[in-house]
């Protein structure tokens, strides 16, 4: 297990220098199969989107993000994410705080679930994720101060216990606002036989730092490497990731036809294409273009052509 900590310096990244990420994307390239999930306390995303899309650039396979503070006023179509499903799933903010958005990848087979019956309030999305051999559930989570923790781990435990049964790999995201050597944490640990695999500090409200955004998986030895990045769009939180050991589902590959017109003689065709005309009688427009395409696949036959999906970023 490794913690793979970028952190590029602020004034880097005021100036474009994105090491940082360049390092993670680096990382992703020489793991292009491997699926990687990030998270954001983002404090606001309506003034930050564009910045957010530059930056990501299809590093991550799913990103996560909280404190959105978005509301039904808010359009989806203002945060199509390119590369990214569409819509995102998500779950709107109350009283201008909180919120949570989840974007994943194009082409990753993906579905909300609803089945057990969750309050909006509680800030708890789960995903159903396909990937090659295996079935991911993805719970993004924010619980802000003002949720009840009890309530709060009551729930999500419940959700985990009625999901489980269906999924060998889960995977809770997010902002817990407790530490991870909090009793109530190691307690939910315990009781859904989970890890928290992310070590590093997270959120700097103070010069010393805590951990307060978490991954927690109930399948340790999946995950490859988790990390964390400075991304200048929070006030105080990191970005975090995770890249798992789990296999991207292998896409189709896209099949084009096409005519290479490179040797194509035009007055050659335009002359058969005149010579039969003339000596045929034709009645309808069926007929000509049968004509036209058997002489047009004589000159310039039809091709094939098999391009092979691709994951890498």
């Amino acid at each position: 297990q490794n913690d793979d900590v970028l952190e590029p310096d602020l004034d880097d990244l005021s100036n474009g220098n994105l090491n940082g990420w360049k390092s993670l994307q680096n990382l992703k390239f020489k793991n292009s199969s491997n699926f990687i999930i990030s998270y954001l306390n983002i404090n606001s995303i309506r003034n930050k989107f564009s910045d957010l899309q530059v930056l990501v650039e299809k590093t991550f396979d799913v990103i996560t993000i909280a404190e959105s503070k978005l509301d039904e006023s808010f359009p989806s179509s203002d945060f199509n994410l390119q590369g990214y499903q569409f819509p995102p799933f998500r779950i709107d903010c109350t009283s201008n705080s909180g919120g949570l958005l989840t974007f994943v990848k194009s082409g990753i087979p993906t579905r909300h679930l609803t089945n057990f019956k969750l309050d909006p309030a509680l800030h708890i999305l789960p995903l159903e994720i396909r990937l090659r051999k295996d079935k991911l559930l993805v719970f993004n989570i924010y619980r802000p101060d003002r949720i009840n923790i009890d309530l709060f781990f009551n729930t999500l435990s419940d959700a985990i216990h009625f999901y489980e049964v269906d999924y060998h790999n889960i995977i809770v995201i997010g902002d817990f606002n407790l530490d991870p050597t909090d009793p109530k944490v190691a307690r939910f640990l315990e009781l859904n036989d989970m890890s928290n695999v992310m070590k590093s500090k997270t959120c700097f409200k103070s010069e010393r730092g805590t951990c307060i955004d978490l991954i927690l998986t109930n399948s340790k030895n999946s995950i490859k490497n988790t990390g964390i990045v400075e991304t200048g769009l929070s006030d105080y939180h990191r970005l975090i990731y995770a890249m798992l050991k789990l296999k991207y589902t292998k896409l189709p590959p896209t099949i084009i036809k096409y005519r290479k017109y490179k040797n194509f003689n035009e007055d050659l065709f335009l002359y058969e294409l005149d010579y039969c005309v003339s000596r045929n009688n034709i009645e309808n427009y069926d007929e000509f273009e049968n004509i036209f395409n058997n002489i047009l696949n004589r000159h310039v036959p039809l091709k094939t052509k098999y391009l092979r999906a691709n994951n890498k970023p």
